[in-house]
């Protein structure tokens, strides 16, 4: 049994582990509001997780549900029309038509026969399993099916399969045989057979072939959609997280520690979806892991949860470094033991787990599962959860980096307070000081006057004095008493004087006090120079009080902007980054729809290449064809037909003569490299087509640059080559060299079945002997000709030949040279007759011929050419020479005016007859003498 190997379907049909090459959602399905694909290496599964088969049932089931599975059925219904199914890779159904053809159900009223049908779509699988590529087998009852594997990154994760087909190969007889082998009525059974349903094994392996290359690429197609899908609902939640970050941007970093673990957790949770989030922080001087805030968890739970570092998940995450996704903890090597001997419940056996860095030290985790949805968690939550850890760790870093920077601007805000303070107390008592020197001087001046004032009286008062005492001891001696009146007199004129000079010694005293004060208001002066020069330099710093007051207010305005400017700058980066995802969305949507559209040419390509015939016209049809996949500016074929080499050149420009000649050397020199039958010398024909296929009349005088060309396979023999070439090293799309050899697989298998179906119709048209036609296809020949020429009032004659005495000649020289001497009439009689002319055998020794719009004079000319012909050659057999003659019967539709083809046929025989009767040799027409 042929085995059909396809290049997309590796793996051996191993069921290995796809828990990190697979994680699929299609459009059609509804994930959780945060989804992501990225894959992280450190994840781990177990290779019977039940998790695992629940994603293969819920991707197939998804697939399913897509316009790209309705192609296939409507493939599978249009090509072969059989019962089909979907399995995934526990063998479960995913799709099944349930409602069996009328034979089939007959096969499976009884328990017994329905078990044998069983087993064999049973052993269909294990095959297809066992072998990783198509299946195609016949059952107990002689029906076809097949089985063909599904796969992903080169794992098999399923099976599409079909059965309950007629092969062509097996006759009526055959299945009655089988069905009355079984104990069912052969009559009834093969009643319900449709033969015009049969196909050949054959070629229900090529169309096998071609419907798995189209469900594997219907997979890969729905994958990728399913990839655009995720990447546009992670774009979705990766927003939705920063718009809950942005609305408490402007709290976040202002809350203190308790609080802001909250926040945290408040978002990751909304985030991701999680009915439980913990924020566990490492506490440095006991090394135990701590529960700093929670969502979903009681505050007895939170107070009493320690975790030592490298313990259970979270320890292990702050031992890593790495974030963890834990699918089932129960069966997880890491935890299992740890879980069994005595550790912390979780809530579900799912749980993800991501560290929270400051630099490169882990200062905590974030830990999530689920309580009462039993949700479990994938790749794309502990990606979601990744970002929010990246995101909480700047966070966390940046709050205490800024709360550390207001205790130190608080601290230095105080400072210069005071220091402004001081300084303006200072000046203020400096003022003072000023004010009370200003009028010390006041009072220094008015006292220094009147010093001057007491000192001149106290010199007089001196004077007097000693004048009054010089007059008293005068006195003394002076006994007159006019003298004594005189001196006494004189006496208190001196008294007078003395009490002047004490006033004047008194006046001297102030005068020394004033000198005094003089030097005192001196040294107050300077003292003054002093406090004006500390007063001005007060007034700067009082100034400069004011400016840095002023440049407090400038700085906190600043430093406002410059927030903002750094908001505004995290925002655009953000958009920035959120376009890129855009932009790189964008090309992939672009570069799915690309494919998807060489998908559709290729599979429109694929419904129409194989209801052609001729080899040639399908390759002349390729090309222009797959013009809009390649926009190639030349493209060409080479073609093996009956040892002769023949091709075509199409392009999409005029072009220069050399430019073509380049392309024939090339295409004669890679054919003798590819050449099966290393033929030296070989008649080549290579035809140019003139015509343009972008209409314009300009000549292109480029050179071909890069040309790709595939071979075209018949039953594994190189038949031909299919070129596309182009001016320029880059033009191909970057899938040029993906999608020649598809096309190359689908003209190879049109090709190959074009050939079959030639060979298949000339066994059912011509003579197996003489090649001629036989008498199915002169029969349907000569029937359409009679009605047209019954329809257009046309003329058509009829020739029936009949050997003379060949029974006498096998048995003279035996049957074999009997055989070559009736291939020598048909020869000869063929190369007598035009070619619009159908010639036929009959059987035996019993030619006719057809001659459309003959008229019966023209006719009876053809038939005595014929009879010249056969008595005119020499056959030679052993050491004899004969000549050979026939008898010609001949009818014309005009002459009998036959009302149907029966009848003009029968006038043809009936005037064979009379030729034979008449003494052989000779052309009789019927109705003329």
């Amino acid at each position: 049994m042929k085995k059909i190997t396809i290049s997309e379907v590796r793996g051996g049909g191993k069921r290995r582990d796809l828990s990190t090459v697979f994680t699929v959602i299609h459009p059609s399905s509804r994930p959780s509001p945060i989804t992501t694909t990225t894959i992280y290496p450190q994840l781990y599964y177990t290779r019977e997780a039940k998790m695992f088969n629940e994603e293969i049932r819920r991707f197939l089931a998804n697939f399913s549900k897509s316009s790209e599975w309705r192609k296939i059925r409507e493939v599978l219904l249009w090509k072969l029309d059989a019962p089909c199914w979907l399995i995934d890779s526990q063998g479960d159904y995913i799709v099944r038509v349930t409602q069996d053809k009328h034979y089939c159900a007959i096969m499976k009223a009884t328990t017994a026969r329905k078990r044998r049908c069983d087993e064999y779509y049973q052993e269909l699988q294990d095959e297809m399993y066992k072998s990783g590529v198509p299946v195609v087998r016949t059952c107990h009852a002689g029906f076809l099916g097949f089985q063909s594997p599904i796969a992903v990154s080169g794992v098999v994760i399923g099976g599409l399969g079909a059965s309950q087909i007629v092969d062509h190969e097996r006759s009526l007889e055959t299945y009655r045989e089988y069905a009355e082998r079984l104990g069912i009525m052969g009559d009834k059974f093969v009643s319900h057979i449709d033969e015009r349903e049969a196909i050949n094994q054959w070629l229900l392996e090529t169309e096998v072939g071609l419907i798995a290359l189209l469900a594997q690429t219907s997979v890969d197609l729905v994958i990728k959609e399913g990839d655009v899908y995720e990447r546009d609902i992670l774009l979705r939640n990766l927003v939705e997280f920063y718009k809950l970050i942005t609305e408490k941007q402007s709290l976040i970093l202002e809350l203190e520690e308790k609080r802001l673990y909250q926040a945290i957790v408040e978002i990751a949770s909304r985030s991701i979806d999680a009915e439980i989030c913990s924020l566990m922080m490492i506490n440095e001087r006991t090394s135990l892991l701590e529960i700093k805030a929670a969502v979903g968890l009681s505050r007895e739970v939170i107070e009493e949860t320690r975790v030592k570092v490298g313990q259970g998940v979270s320890g292990y995450v702050a031992v890593s470094g790495e974030s963890l996704l834990v699918k089932d903890i129960t069966q997880d090597e890491r935890f299992r033991a740890w879980y069994e001997t005595g550790s912390p419940r979780y809530y579900t056996n799912s749980l993800i787990s991501s560290p929270i860095k400051i630099g490169r030290k882990v200062v905590g985790v974030i830990n999530m599962n689920n309580e009462t949805s039993r949700r479990v968690f994938n790749e794309r939550d502990l990606s979601l959860l990744s970002i929010i850890a990246e995101h909480a760790s700047v966070v966390i870093e940046g709050s205490r980096a800024y709360h550390e920077r207001a205790r130190k601007e608080r601290l230095e805000e105080k400072s210069r307070e005071e220091r402004s303070e001081e300084m303006i107390s200072e000046a203020k008592r400096l003022q003072n000081e000023i004010t009370n020197l200003k009028v010390h001087l006041e009072v220094a001046e008015r006292m220094k006057e009147e010093a001057e004032r007491v000192r001149s009286g106290l010199i007089e008062m001196e004077r007097v004095r000693a004048e009054a005492n010089r007059l008293r001891e005068e006195a003394k001696t002076v006994e007159d008493s006019a003298e004594q009146e005189r001196l006494k007199q004189e006496a208190a004129k001196l008294a007078i004087q003395a009490e002047k000079i004490e006033e004047q010694k008194q006046e001297e005293l102030l005068k020394e006090e004033a000198e005094k004060l003089k030097a005192e208001v001196a040294k107050l002066k300077e003292e003054e120079e002093t406090l004006r020069i500390e007063i001005e330099r007060a007034e700067e710093l009082i100034a400069q009080a004011e400016e840095t007051e002023e440049l407090k207010e400038e700085t906190a305005r600043l430093k406002e902007e410059l927030e903002r400017m750094k908001a505004e700058e995290e925002k655009l980066k953000n958009q920035v980054k959120a376009l890129e995802k855009l932009r790189i969305r964008a090309e992939e949507a672009h570069q799915l729809r690309v494919q998807t559209e060489e998908l559709s040419h290729l599979y429109e390509l694929s419904k129409e290449i194989v209801q052609m015939e001729d080899p040639q016209h399908i390759l002349e049809w390729l090309l222009t064809k797959i013009f809009p996949l390649f926009k190639y500016h030349i493209a060409a074929y080479l073609l093996l037909e009956e040892e002769k080499l023949i091709g075509e050149i199409k392009h999409a420009y005029s072009l220069e003569p050399r430019c073509i000649n380049d392309l024939k050397e090339r295409m004669i020199s890679h054919w003798s490299d590819v050449d099966p039958d290393r033929k030296a010398e070989r008649e080549i024909t290579i035809l140019v087509d003139e015509r343009n296929l972008e209409g314009s009349d300009a000549v292109y005088p480029g050179e071909i640059k890069n040309l790709i060309f595939f071979p075209i396979l018949d039953r594994g023999r190189t038949t031909g080559l299919i070129y596309v070439g182009n001016f320029t090293p880059d033009g191909f799309r970057l899938n040029a060299d993906r999608l020649l050899p598809i096309v190359s697989s689908h003209a190879s298998v049109a090709i190959e079945k074009a050939r079959k179906y030639l060979e298949t119709k000339e066994l059912a048209e011509k003579d197996e002997l003489t090649g001629v036609y036989n008498f199915r296809y002169f029969g349907k020949f000569f029937s359409d000709e009679f009605k047209r020429a019954k329809r257009y009032d046309k003329e058509l004659s009829l020739l029936m030949l009949d050997f003379d005495h060949l029974k006498k000649f096998n048995d003279t020289y035996g049957h074999e040279e009997g055989n070559r001497l009736i291939k020598t009439v048909a020869q000869l009689i063929k190369e007598s007759i035009r070619e619009v002319d159908c010639l036929a055998r009959f059987g035996g020794d019993e030619f006719a011929v057809a001659f459309p719009e003959t008229g019966a004079e023209a006719a009876l000319e053809a038939a005595e050419r014929i009879l010249d012909s056969l008595r005119n050659h020499d056959y030679r057999i052993r050491e004899d020479t004969l000549h050979i003659t026939a008898s010609i019967g001949l009818a014309n539709l005009r002459q009998i005016d036959a009302r149907t083809p029966k009848e003009l046929f029968m006038r043809a025989d009936e005037a064979l007859y009379q030729a034979k009767q008449r003494g052989r040799n000779q052309v009789y027409c019927y109705g003329k003498e």
